[in-house]
């Protein structure tokens, strides 16, 4: 999310900061493994709330960015909600 937010400078994008509650953050995954594939903390919940439960949609920001993304060539890309 760190990325997204400071380099790309998307508006109206990742307004809670990190915490994974406001679900501006929303992203769709593929190729990712390991650690970084894992959904825990508020994700799960916040993600339920907004009736996603594919495993491939996430919050950026609670992806970890480890060596696991570039292992299968991980994509993530932006959803528009």
């Amino acid at each position: 999310m760190y990325l997204l937010k400071e380099e790309l400078q998307l508006e109206s994008f990742g307004e809670c900061g990190g915490v994974g509650r406001c679900a501006t953050c929303v992203v769709q995954t593929s190729g990712i493994t390991g650690n970084s594939a894992v959904k825990d903390r508020n994700e799960p919940a916040t993600l339920s709330k907004l009736g996603f439960d594919e495993a491939n949609i996430r919050l950026s920001c609670q992806i970890y960015i480890t060596a696991d993304l570039n292992v299968n060539d991980a994509e993530i890309k932006i959803l528009e909600l």
